[in-house]
């Protein structure tokens, strides 16, 4: 049965290997959403329905980002308590988490459909783009709630231990996108209209398979009647917080990037990056996979007091992400034609994303073991370690390093921000990781 293995007990290696194929397929499913979007737009609608696709993607970016923050900040929580059995506290934290992200879906949902004109010029849309990126827009953003519950649910569903949900919900998620990204982008001639009620409809699909879960006799995630407390909330969003900057850090870099792109390089480097965005998302979100299959591997025995298994959690984590990493590279190295040939037909567009892919692919070597480093601290409930990580790494380093390169090297050094952005990161890393390896030895000994 799915739910008869010891998290506590087994085998380390045995465990993350179960945690780790689903959590790895259903993050990439999850960014199916947005790669067979940019397949069917590019091919239907050129490089201007590309530049248009690029400038949406900080909506969804916010959405996916609000689910992690509630998601991962009340599951490590739930996770926890799960391990010292305190059964009734970690319904709490369901329920607690459930609520805030409901309730910020339909603020977005209010927001997108009042101001959706404003928002589209603030992410960057110019007069060619407009009228595809609010129609793209104003359609993912009328559904946010399904949007923010899909990310929460399924995150759930794996602390929960039934990662085996989460993947089924992402395969039929994927699988219906797919397909009615066709049907309306080239069957019906729907355009962007098109890729982006497909991208909903089976957003909604996946939130229920999820949600149907969690009212089975099976499921441990049951709703509890309870008065809130601002500490609750508080602590949720700290742990959290850095979950939902490294997600939502994605559309503040797309914002900067295709403005200074803009600048640099014109329309054509918006689409040439919208590509890449797009190859990055699938790898990414491998790397991102291998992070959640750990978390809930650490914070249940973290809160059992069991430290050495959640260092041998990390140690497998590391492993896969140094193995992955190397083959993502030398894919982003030596198949970077072929990589971006898949997106769009037009040979200059082509010719820009290879040249710049193959500077952009070295971030891989790393970029794993980063987002290990961040999980692995928010995991333990150290969230002043995995916020110094997530926002050096997401925001201050990353925005920081482009402004200079570009003035440096041009067009090159956009393409170089990311892999320096991740060696920056690394050392960030082994140094907190180093201290609290230092911390948690010395409390051993105390006691």
């Amino acid at each position: 049965m799915a739910r008869s293995f010891n998290l506590l007990r087994d085998s380390e290696s045995k465990l993350y290997l179960k945690y780790l194929a689903p959590s790895i397929f259903g993050m990439i499913m999850l960014s199916g959403y947005v790669f067979v979007d940019a397949l069917c737009v590019g091919r239907a609608l050129g490089g201007v329905g590309l530049a248009a696709l690029n400038v949406s993607t900080p909506t969804i970016s916010l959405m996916y980002a609000t689910g992690f923050l509630f998601a991962t900040g009340s599951a490590t929580i739930y996770s926890i308590f799960k391990g010292k059995n305190e059964d009734e506290n970690a319904r709490k934290m369901y329920t607690f988490g459930f609520i805030s992200a409901l309730v910020m879906g339909i603020i977005y949902c209010i927001l997108g459909i009042l101001c959706v004109d404003k928002i589209a010029y603030f992410l960057g849309a110019t007069d060619n783009t407009i009228e595809m990126t609010k129609q793209y827009m104003l359609t993912i953003l009328s559904f946010a709630p399904f949007f923010v519950l899909d990310i929460f649910m399924n995150v759930f569903a794996r602390n929960d231990k039934a990662p085996h949900i989460s993947m089924l919900a992402t395969i039929a998620c994927c699988s219906l996108n797919i397909v009615l990204d066709v049907l309306f982008v080239f069957g019906f001639n729907l355009g962007m209209f098109g890729a982006a009620i497909a991208t909903a409809i089976s957003t909604v699909v996946s939130f229920i398979i999820t949600f149907s879960y969690s009212l089975s006799k099976k499921s441990g995630l049951k709703l509890k009647r309870f008065i809130p407390k601002l500490n609750d909330f508080l602590r949720i969003v700290t742990n959290g917080v850095s979950s939902f900057i490294s997600e939502m850090s994605v559309g503040v870099v797309t914002i900067a990037f295709n403005r200074v792109i803009l600048s640099h390089i014109g329309e054509i480097g918006v689409s040439s990056y919208g590509i890449i965005a797009n190859i990055n998302l699938i790898f990414f979100s491998i790397f991102m996979g291998n992070a959640q299959a750990m978390q809930p591997l650490v914070s249940i025995n973290y809160g059992a007091n069991e430290y050495k298994r959640t260092f041998n959690f990390f140690k497998l984590g590391v492993t896969f992400a140094m193995i992955v990493g190397v083959v993502f590279t030398s894919t982003s190295v030596f198949l970077s034609y072929q990589l971006s040939s898949l997106f769009i037909t037009d040979p200059e567009i082509i010719k820009v994303t290879a040249s710049a892919l193959k500077i952009y692919g070295l971030a891989y070597l790393i970029m794993g073991i980063n987002l290990l480093f961040d999980a692995f601290f928010y995991s333990v409930e150290k969230p002043k370690f995995a916020v110094s990580i997530s926002l050096s790494r997401a925001l201050v380093i990353v925005l920081s390093m482009l402004f200079i390169l570009s003035n440096v090297f041009g067009s090159i050094g956009i393409w170089m921000t990311v892999p320096v952005t991740e060696v920056f990161t690394l050392c960030i890393g082994l140094t907190l990781f180093v201290k609290y390896k230092h911390n948690q030895l010395s409390l051993s000994l105390e006691n």
